[in-house]
């Protein structure tokens, strides 16, 4: 699980040891005391150049658990700065550093009225980053 602000980790942490029938190990979480602002570019091009060598080093870990890895799958949220900015940034270096693995990306689109201004702007920068040449 990776968020920049530590609330959310903690408190599904937290209520997966309460529930007795799983725990994620601490080794599994990375979190900071800091969000992205729900800012698409200060994810993709702040938190992203400077936390993905973190993150890739703790899927790398468990990539080297595997007799064989076909793939990932990733979770994202596309409203705030950490799940469309920080997510697309990890998932291009995902496709970088395993180019022949499958990437299967899982996104929540945000509600039409949410509470993110921005959450539209997050979600097309997300889905379109890069427009072909024409």
């Amino acid at each position: 699980m990776v968020d920049m602000e530590s609330k959310v980790i903690e408190q599904i942490a937290k209520e997966a040891r309460l529930s007795g029938k799983w725990r994620y190990p601490d080794n599994h979480l990375f979190c900071q005391k800091r969000g992205s602002g729900n800012n698409w570019a200060c994810g993709f091009c702040v938190n992203g150049p400077k936390e993905s060598d973190a993150i890739l080093n703790m899927v790398q870990t468990e990539v080297e658990k595997c007799d064989r890895l076909d793939g990932f799958l990733t979770l994202l949220s596309l409203a705030g700065g950490t799940g469309s900015g920080l997510g697309a940034y990890v998932t291009q270096r995902l496709r970088d550093e395993f180019p022949h693995s499958f990437l299967l990306n899982q996104v929540v689109w945000p509600y039409s009225t949410g509470e993110v201004i921005v959450q539209n702007y997050n979600a097309a920068l997300t889905l379109f980053p890069s427009l072909p040449d024409q």
